[in-house]
C-alpha cells in the first residue's frame, strides 16, 4: 500500500525530519531520496497541513523500518528516569517501551502521554513499562530537578527557553514568575548576583518540590507563594513589591493576568508573555499588549516575539518580551 511522503530538497531533509518528529508525524518507513530530494514518510497528512505550502506530497513505497529503529521515529521525552512517549496510531506500545529501554540504560519507567489536563496542566500518563512511579530527579542547564509527573506540569522542550531568558537577566533584577512549576526558570535566574525572585504557582505540589529544588541547587534568594497569581501578585504590588523582570509562562492563560503584571512591573520593566499564537493572532495579542500598559500608565518601549516551538500544526507557542517604560 502506497504511503505518503513530503518530497524536500536534500539540504531542506534534516529540518524537516525534525519537525515531522515534532509532530509526532514521521512514519515508520525508509526514507528515499532521489536526484537532490528526499520523501519523508507521512503518517497523517492533517498533521503537517502547515508545511503543504511549501512542499507537496507523493504516494511512494518505501521499506518499512525494522522494529529495531522504527522507534527512532517516534517522539518522545526522557525526563531523569523516566521516558514519556506521544501516542500515535501506529504505536505498539509494548514494542516502542522495549526499544527505549534498550537506547537508555538509565531510564526505568516509561509512559504514554495523552496530553494535558485540568487547571494545572497535569499529564494524563499512562505507564505501560517499569515501576508506576512518576517521581523522579532530571538534570536541566546545571540544575537538578525533583518532579513528580504525575502531580506536576514539566517540559523538558523549554531548556533552550529558560536558558535564553536566564541570559537577559542582570545582576540585582527583582524577578517575579507568576507561574512557576517546579522552578526551572526561577533557579536558573536565582544564580545570577543578587538576584531576588518570588516564585508563584497555585499547584501546592509544584510548590513543594521547588522546596526541595532550592535545597538540591543549594539557592537562597527565592521566595515562594502557593496561590492564585491574581490575588499573590495584587498583594505583592499592594505591599510596594516593583518587579524589573516578570515570568508568565502558562501559554493558554497568561494573557489573563495581564493587568496583574503591570501592576507589578517598575518604570523601566521587561514582561515575559508566552502565548500560543495562530496565523490571526499575533497584532490582537500585541494590540492587547499596548492597551493594558496604557491602562497601568505604562509605554511599550519594544515588544520582540521570540518562537519557542510548535505547538500544534499552524499555531506556536511564542514568547513576547515586552520591554516597558513610565
Amino acid at each position: 500500500m502506497p504511503v505518503q511522503c513530503l518530497e524536500v530538497p536534500t539540504e531542506q531533509g534534516e529540518e524537516v525530519r525534525l519537525k515531522l518528529l515534532e509532530l509526532g508525524a514521521l512514519a515508520p518507513y525508509r526514507i528515499e531520496s532521489d536526484r537532490g530530494l528526499l520523501f519523508l514518510p507521512i503518517s497523517d497528512v492533517e498533521q503537517v497541513s502547515e508545511l503543504l505550502d511549501r512542499y507537496r506530497t507523493v504516494p511512494r513505497d518505501p521499506d518499512p523500518l525494522p522494529v529495531k529503529e522504527r522507534y527512532d521515529h517516534i517522539s518522545y521525552d526522557v525526563i531523569g528516569e523516566i521516558a514519556v512517549v506521544r501516542p500515535s496510531e501506529d504505536l505498539d506500545a509494548e514494542e516502542a517501551a522495549s526499544s527505549i529501554l534498550s537506547r537508555h540504560g538509565k531510564v526505568r519507567t516509561v509512559a504514554l502521554d495523552h496530553g494535558v489536563k485540568g487547571e494545572h496542566r497535569i499529564r494524563d500518563l499512562e505507564v505501560i513499562a517499569g515501576p508506576d512511579d512518576l517521581t523522579t530527579v532530571h538534570r536541566e542547564n546545571g540544575l537538578r530537578l525533583s518532579i513528580d509527573l504525575g502531580r506536576c506540569f514539566y517540559s523538558p522542550r523549554l531548556a533552550t527557553e529558560r536558558e535564553r531568558i536566564a541570559g537577559l537577566v542582570q545582576d540585582e533584577e527583582t524577578v517575579v514568575d507568576m507561574f512557576c512549576g517546579v522552578g526551572p526558570f526561577a533557579l536558573l535566574i536565582a544564580r545570577r548576583p543578587a538576584v531576588s525572585v518570588t516564585a508563584i504557582d497555585s499547584n501546592l505540589s509544584c510548590i513543594e518540590h521547588l522546596q526541595r529544588n532550592i535545597s538540591l541547587n543549594k539557592v537562597e534568594n527565592i521566595d515562594l507563594a502557593e496561590g492564585d497569581a491574581r490575588q499573590i501578585g495584587e498583594a505583592l504590588a499592594g505591599n510596594g513589591v516593583v518587579a524589573d523582570r516578570i515570568l508568565m509562562n502558562h501559554p493558554h492563560h497568561a494573557h489573563e493576568f495581564l493587568d496583574v503584571a503591570m501592576r507589578l512591573a517598575g518604570d523601566e520593566a521587561v514582561i515575559h508573555l508566552y502565548s500560543m499564537v495562530g496565523p490571526e493572532d499575533g497584532p490582537h495579542i500585541i494590540d492587547m499588549i499596548e492597551r493594558t500598559a496604557r491602562d497601568s500608565s505604562h509605554k511599550v518601549s519594544e515588544i520582540g516575539e521570540h518562537v519557542v516551538r510548535s505547538y500544534s500544526p499552524g499555531i506556536d507557542n511564542i514568547c513576547f518580551d515586552v520591554i516597558l517604560k513610565r
